[in-house]
């Protein structure tokens, strides 16, 4: 048995320190924005408050968005992990709370051949993705390419990666609190990625 695929969360997982979200609004004069553009603050509003309040980022590209998270503390050995799977030929993906054009950036950086998150349309709308959506996500992505449970890692940090790390046949847990009680989680608090990936291709 092999592993074909690692998922992985982005906020408190692959960076550490303050999220995306943060270090975009620090980095482009809008620290506001932390808190107004957390989508879990945007639960059980309407679609038109959700449009309202991202209104300023129509104003930018996906690209200078994306871009001002570089800032961002990466978590130790977060780069020498994806290159230790991507040379086994393990696919990887990133799937978060976090916005599109984040993810997206991240994403390309590490050279993750997929990606879920919350959308932020062209038109302003914006379509959540919620932490009991990561799990069914992921099941998803492994039914479309052919992937069995066991063949699975999912990496997580919080327990709203709990349907994440419960859709995957094999977990690891960097947060230092206590891990889901899901039964296969590892628990590795603020783990280095380059030893949780090599642990991974040990399985």
């Amino acid at each position: 048995m092999s592993i074909r695929l690692v998922a992985f969360d982005l906020d408190g997982t692959l960076i550490r320190g303050p999220n995306a979200l943060a270090v975009m609004g620090a980095a482009l004069g809008h620290p506001e924005w932390e808190q107004q553009m957390e989508i879990l603050s945007m639960r059980g509003v309407s679609a038109a408050v959700m449009a309202e309040r991202v209104a300023p980022w129509r104003r930018l590209s996906r690209t200078e968005l994306g871009r001002a998270s570089a800032g961002a503390l990466l978590a130790p050995g977060v780069e020498q992990a994806f290159v230790l799977l991507h040379r086994r030929g393990v696919s990887t993906a990133i799937v978060s709370l976090a916005w599109d054009f984040h993810v997206e950036w991240f994403a390309n950086r590490f050279g993750a051949a997929h990606w879920g998150a919350t959308r932020l349309e062209p038109d302003g709308t914006v379509v959540p993705l919620w932490p009991e959506d990561k799990g069914p996500w992921l099941e998803r992505l492994m039914a479309a390419e052919g992937v069995g449970r066991h063949e699975v890692t999912a990496v997580g940090d919080s327990p709203r990666d709990a349907s994440l790390l419960q859709a995957a046949g094999h977990a690891f847990y960097v947060g230092l609190d206590r891990p889901p009680d899901l039964g296969h989680v590892r628990h590795c608090p603020h783990g280095d990625l380059s030893a949780i990936a090599r642990a991974i291709l040990a399985l």
